[in-house]
C-alpha cells in the first residue's frame, strides 16, 4: 500500500479504497494520505473487529480468510479507527462456500466467512460493550457507505421524498448464540456459529415492500 499513495501523489485527483483493513498500521498509512490531501479511504469487516487469531478455533476452517486476523493490538486500532471515522465503513466481506470448498483440512480450504446475517449483531455487541456509538453504528452501515458510492441523494438517510430502506431493530435484545437456524446463505461457513451476539432484527422496509421477520 505505501508503495500505491507513493504513485498517488503524481494523481491528486485520484481515488484510493483499502478493502478490509486489518493491520494497524494501513490505518495510519491511510490517515496519513489524507493529512497529504489525497483521497484515500478504508473500509474493516466485522470479523477483524471481533476477532484475534488467538481465537482462531483449530481445524476450523471458517477462520480461513483473506486478510487474516490479527492480533489484539490490531483489533484495538481498528475498533477505535473506526469509532473516530478514520476508517469509513464496514463491509461484510460476505463469502459463502459449499461445505466441499470449505473442506476438512485448513491448508486446502477456500478462504473466507460468511457475514451477511451476523454482521448488524456483531456492531452491536460493540455497542453494548462502549466500542461504538449508536449513531455511528448506524452510519457505518448506511450513510456513509452511501457517501463513498456516491448514491447518498437516494440511500443512506430517511427523509421526505427519498425511497425508504430502512431496518427496525432491537439493539438492547439479550445476547443468544448464533445458530445454523440463523443462516440462510450458500453454507455454514460463519465464524460466530455458536457466539452468544445481542440484538434482533424485527422489520424489513424497503421503497416497495416490507416484511416481518420471526
Amino acid at each position: 500500500m505505501a508503495r500505491d499513495i507513493r504513485k498517488l501523489r503524481k494523481y491528486p485527483n485520484a481515488r484510493y479504497h483499502v478493502l478490509h483493513v486489518s493491520l494497524g498500521k494501513t490505518v495510519q498509512l491511510v490517515v496519513d494520505a489524507r493529512q497529504e490531501g489525497l483521497n484515500v479511504s478504508c473500509e474493516v469487516t466485522p470479523h477483524h473487529l471481533f476477532y484475534t487469531f488467538n481465537e482462531i478455533r483449530k481445524g476450523e476452517t471458517s477462520f480461513k480468510m483473506n486478510p487474516p486476523l490479527r492480533d489484539g493490538y490490531d483489533r484495538h486500532v481498528l475498533v477505535k479507527a473506526l469509532k473516530n471515522k478514520d476508517v469509513a465503513f464496514v463491509a461484510i466481506d460476505h463469502a459463502p462456500h459449499t461445505k466441499e470448498d470449505k473442506g476438512e483440512h485448513f491448508e486446502s480450504a477456500a478462504f473466507g466467512t460468511t457475514g451477511m446475517e451476523t454482521s448488524l449483531r456483531v456492531l452491536l455487541d460493540m455497542y453494548q460493550r462502549n466500542e461504538i456509538s449508536k449513531e455511528r453504528l448506524v452510519e457505518v452501515f448506511s450513510s456513509a457507505p452511501a457517501r463513498y458510492l456516491g448514491i447518498e441523494h437516494r440511500f443512506g438517510h430517511i427523509a421526505e421524498g427519498r425511497e425508504f430502506n430502512a431496518i427496525l431493530i432491537d439493539p438492547d435484545k439479550k445476547a443468544v448464540p448464533v445458530t445454523d437456524s440463523d443462516l440462510s446463505s450458500k453454507s455454514g461457513n460463519n465464524v460466530f456459529k455458536g457466539v452468544s451476539l445481542p440484538g434482533k432484527i424485527w422489520r424489513f422496509f424497503n421503497s416497495s415492500f416490507h416484511f416481518e421477520v420471526n
